[in-house]
C-alpha cells in the first residue's frame, strides 16, 4: 500500500510566496463497491491530486489542439468535447466541496502557438494528465465571451433590478436614487463598492471554485471567471502560452464587473514563460441615453476599464496586476429621470486566484522549489498575495 508524505514549504521565492503544501479534498462518502468513480485508481500521477484525491479514471488519448477546439458540460448528462470524442466518452462530473467539477482525464495536452482551446459550460473543469502539457497558445476560460463562462457558467451573472445575488463573493445590487453604484464581483481582490467581507476561497483553490458575478441595477452584472485545474506529470507554458480566467463586463446601465476566476496548474515540474490572468472585469456606466458597458476583464496586467458616459457617471476599473481591487463606480451628476437621478456607475470586479503546486526541495533548503521554473507573468501578481505557490502531496514507494 502505498504511503504518503506533504512536503514541508520553504523559504518564500521571490518571484512567488511559497504557502502551506495543498491537502486534497473530494467527496468520499460514496460506497466505493456501488459507486466506481469512488473506487480505488491504478494511479498514474506520481502525486496525490487536489480536489480529487485517487479517484479512478480511464484515460483518453493526449489532446492536441492545432485550431479552436471546446469542451465543457452543461449538466451531468450532457459533457461535450469538439477536442476529440474519447476525451467526452471517459469525462465524469465529480462532487468537490459543495459542487461538482467536471474532470477530464488524458494522457496529454498541447496547445499550439495560435490555437486556442475554449472552456465553457455550467462546471469548473480539471484536467488529469497522465503526460506533460505544453501550452503555447490560450486557454480561454473567461467571461468575456458569447458562448463562454457567462450566465451560470462561470457563476451567476448578477441579476435585474437591484436583485440581490447569494453566490459567494457577488457584489451588491445597486440601491435606486443612491449615490453609490452596483458593487463589483469579489474573489481574492474585493469588487470596487463592495467589502473585504465578500472575499471568498482559499489560496491553495481547495474547494476549487469560480469568480463571482458583479452586483445588478438596471441590467445585469457581468458574470465571473471560471474554475480550471491541470494536474499532470509536468506543465510547460511557453513565451506565446496564456490562460486567461478573466470576468465578464458589467452591462450598462450600471451593472457590476465580474470578478476573475480561478487557475490551479500542479506537476512534479511547472515551467512558466508565459501569462496567467485572473482579473476583474469593469462595471457598467449609468445613464440610460449614452451609457457604455465595462470593458472585459484583460488578458495582461492592465486594468478592464468601467463604462463611460457623457454624464460623468462612470464605470469603475477592474483589477490589475498590482492591485487585486476593483474600483469604485463614479457618481458625478444627477441622471435624466427620476429613477436614474442618484445612481453610479457598477464597481469593477477584483481579482481572482492563481496557485502553482509542484514538487519542492529537501525540508529546511533555503532556495526556489526546485519543480518550478520560469520567469513568466502572474496577474494578479505574487505581491498581492492572490497567485501563491505550494507543494503537491508526493507518494513514496511502499
Amino acid at each position: 500500500m502505498n504511503t504518503l508524505r506533504l512536503l514541508a514549504p520553504f523559504v518564500a521565492a521571490a518571484l512567488l510566496p511559497i504557502a502551506a503544501g495543498c491537502t486534497v479534498e473530494a467527496d468520499l462518502s460514496a460506497d466505493p463497491a456501488t459507486d466506481p468513480s469512488h473506487a480505488v485508481p491504478s494511479v498514474f500521477l506520481p502525486y496525490v491530486a487536489s480536489n480529487i484525491g485517487d479517484l479512478a479514471l480511464a484515460t483518453a488519448p493526449a489532446i492536441s489542439v492545432t485550431s479552436t477546439c471546446k469542451i465543457g458540460a452543461k449538466t451531468a448528462t450532457e459533457i461535450h468535447s469538439t477536442c476529440g470524442a474519447a476525451a467526452e466518452g471517459v469525462s465524469k462530473i465529480v462532487r468537490v466541496g459543495n459542487r461538482d467539477a467536471l474532470v477530464v482525464p488524458v494522457d496529454g495536452l498541447t496547445v499550439a502557438a495560435g490555437a486556442t482551446l475554449t472552456l465553457d459550460g455550467d462546471y469548473p473543469i480539471i484536467f488529469v494528465v497522465r503526460g506533460a502539457v505544453q501550452i503555447d497558445g490560450r486557454v480561454d476560460l473567461s467571461a468575456s465571451r458569447i458562448g463562454g463562462y457567462e450566465g451560470l457558467l462561470g457563476s451567476a451573472n448578477g441579476l435585474d433590478k437591484y436583485k440581490e445575488n447569494s453566490v459567494d463573493g457577488a457584489g451588491p445590487a445597486c440601491r435606486s436614487g443612491s449615490e453609490v453604484g452596483a458593487g463589483g464581483g469579489s474573489f481574492c481582490g474585493v469588487g470596487g463598492g463592495s467589502d473585504a467581507t465578500r472575499v471568498y476561497g482559499t489560496e491553495t483553490l481547495i474547494p476549487l471554485v469560480p469568480g463571482a458575478p458583479g452586483g445588478a441595477s438596471y441590467s445585469n452584472g457581468g458574470a465571473g471567471g471560471g474554475a480550471l485545474q491541470i494536474s499532470a506529470a509536468s506543465i510547460a507554458i511557453g513565451r506565446n502560452g496564456i490562460i486567461d480566467a478573466g470576468g465578464g463586463f458589467g452591462a450598462f446601465v450600471g451593472g457590476g464587473g465580474g470578478s476573475g476566476g480561478a487557475v490551479l496548474l500542479e506537476g512534479v515540474t511547472v515551467q512558466h514563460a508565459g501569462f496567467l490572468a485572473a482579473n476583474g472585469a469593469g462595471g457598467g456606466a449609468m445613464d440610460g441615453r449614452t451609457a457604455g458597458a465595462g470593458h472585459p476583464a484583460t488578458g495582461d496586467g492592465s486594468r478592464a476599464k468601467g463604462g463611460t458616459t457623457d454624464l460623468g457617471n462612470n464605470g469603475g476599473d477592474g483589477s490589475s496586476a498590482d492591485d487585486p481591487n476593483g474600483t469604485a463606480g463614479v457618481y458625478a451628476a444627477d441622471g435624466p429621470s427620476p429613477d436614474l437621478k442618484k445612481n453610479a456607475g457598477g464597481g469593477g470586479g477584483g481579482a481572482g486566484r492563481i496557485r502553482i503546486n509542484t514538487r519542492l526541495a529537501a525540508v529546511g533548503a533555503a532556495t526556489d522549489p526546485f519543480g518550478f521554473s520560469g520567469t513568466g507573468r502572474f496577474s494578479p501578481s505574487a505581491a498581492t498575495g492572490c497567485s501563491t505557490l505550494g507543494g503537491v502531496q508526493e507518494r513514496l514507494a511502499p
